[in-house]
């Protein structure tokens, strides 16, 4: 048998399962999902023998079916949708008009990664002795050292060689701090 055999016997085998979930009044798929298995490669009696195609032919029309749904969705039609599902999640959260306005500035907001070139003129030293924000402007928001992240680091932390600073700044800001650090861009 080929797979024109194999596909008559999966219509086939559909309308009698979708006969009897009709006939049991339960729902269409369900009969449908039975016949897949009683014709399914895996039974004995009449199965589908060329899978590879059948399953091939399965996926094409899957992707068709979600084609045809997605003519049919517009954006429009889901935005109250997405409000009536969402707005009891961030509606009750007091901390919610503060993270939207925070995300809303992200993009505002300039992160640069440094690493700290051998023999800079900052090793050794602390964030307090260098006063990096009133001399650049830069603030430091992290330090990644062997492959441990020290996050907003205190006046206190001591730069060692091989550092990867995390700065926000802007970029005159950075160039002040690149320029502290020895690591002037010409």
């Amino acid at each position: 048998m080929g797979i024109t055999a194999d596909i008559s016997i999966i219509v086939i085998a559909g309308l009698i399962g979708g006969l009897i979930a009709q006939q049991l009044k339960q729902p269409l798929i369900l009969g449908y999902i039975l016949a897949g298995i009683v014709v399914g490669p895996y039974t004995d009696g009449v199965t589908v023998t060329e899978v590879h195609d059948s399953e091939l032919l399965a996926e094409i029309g899957v992707a068709l079916l979600l084609f045809a749904l997605g003519l049919e969705f517009s954006l429009k039609d889901l935005k109250p949708v997405r409000k009536e599902l969402y707005a009891p999640l961030y509606q009750t959260q007091k901390q919610y008009g503060t993270l939207a306005q925070l995300q809303s500035a992200m993009h505002l907001l300039e992160l640069t990664w440094i690493e700290l070139p051998a023999g800079s003129s900052i090793i050794g030293q602390t964030i307090k002795e260098l006063a990096i924000r009133s001399r650049t402007g830069a603030s430091v928001v992290g330090v990644m050292r062997n492959g441990i992240l020290h996050p907003n680091p205190g006046a206190s932390y001591l730069f060692a060689n091989g550092d990867l600073v995390a700065v926000m700044c802007d970029t005159q800001q950075l160039a002040a701090f690149n320029k502290l650090v020895g690591q002037e861009k010409t």
